[in-house]
C-alpha cells in the first residue's frame, strides 16, 4: 500500500464512522418523543457515559454531539434505546437528504489533505501494513476500494455496510482510529 492509498483509507473510514454517528444521532432525534418527561442534560450525558464504559472514546474528540436533546425516559437503556431504532427506510425525499449530507461531508474531509498530510506520513511509517492489507482483503468485494477518493454512492454503499455491521470493515475502522488514540496518548507524554 502506497502513501496515497493509505491517506484515502484514513479520511474514508474516519469519514464512515462519523458519518454514521451524525446520521444515528439524527435518526435518534426524529423518533417520536415518549411521555415520560426527558432527562436533563446531566442525566443524559451520565446514561451516555455508562453506556460506552470501558470505550476509548479519544479519537471521536473532534466529534462534537448535542445528545440533551434527546427524549430518553429516565428508565430507558441509552444502548437498548439504539438497538431498537427502527430500520432506516427512507423516503426519496429523505435519500437526497442523506446523500446531500454526505456529499457535504466528504467534500469537507477531502478538502485537509494538504493539512492532513504530515500526519498521514507519521501514521503511514507506524502501521502494521501488512495487517491493514489482510483487513482490507476481506472487505466486501462489490464495493469500491477504500482506499481512493469515493464519489456519494460509493460511500453511502460503504456507510450501508458499515450500519449494518461488517466485522471486517469493523477492524479496518478501528485499526485506523487507534492512530489517532497513540499519537494523542504520545503527545501527552
Amino acid at each position: 500500500m502506497d502513501r496515497n492509498s493509505f491517506y484515502y483509507l484514513y479520511v474514508n473510514t474516519n469519514s464512515l464512522a462519523e458519518l454514521a454517528l451524525q446520521l444515528l444521532a439524527q435518526q435518534i432525534l426524529a423518533q417520536p418523543e415518549p411521555d415520560t418527561p426527558p432527562l436533563t442534560p446531566e442525566e443524559l450525558n451520565a446514561r451516555v457515559a455508562a453506556s460506552f464504559e470501558g470505550i476509548d472514546l479519544a479519537a471521536l474528540e473532534s466529534v462534537n454531539f448535542d445528545f440533551s436533546r434527546l427524549p430518553i425516559a429516565p428508565e430507558a437503556d441509552p444502548q437498548a434505546a439504539v438497538e431498537a431504532l427502527p430500520p432506516v427506510e427512507l423516503s426519496a425525499e429523505a435519500a437526497a437528504a442523506r446523500e446531500s449530507a454526505i456529499e457535504r461531508y466528504l467534500s469537507g474531509a477531502y478538502a485537509h489533505e494538504e493539512t492532513l498530510r504530515p500526519r498521514m506520513d507519521q501514521y503511514y511509517q507506524q502501521s502494521d501494513l501488512p495487517a491493514l492489507e489482510a483487513a482490507l482483503a476481506r472487505l466486501p468485494a462489490e464495493l469500491p476500494p477504500l482506499t481512493r477518493a469515493l464519489s456519494v454512492q460509493e460511500m453511502s454503499g460503504w456507510l450501508l455496510a458499515y450500519e449494518n455491521g461488517n466485522e471486517a470493515l469493523d477492524e479496518v475502522v478501528v485499526q485506523l482510529r487507534q492512530l489517532d488514540m497513540s499519537a494523542g496518548e504520545r503527545d501527552s507524554d
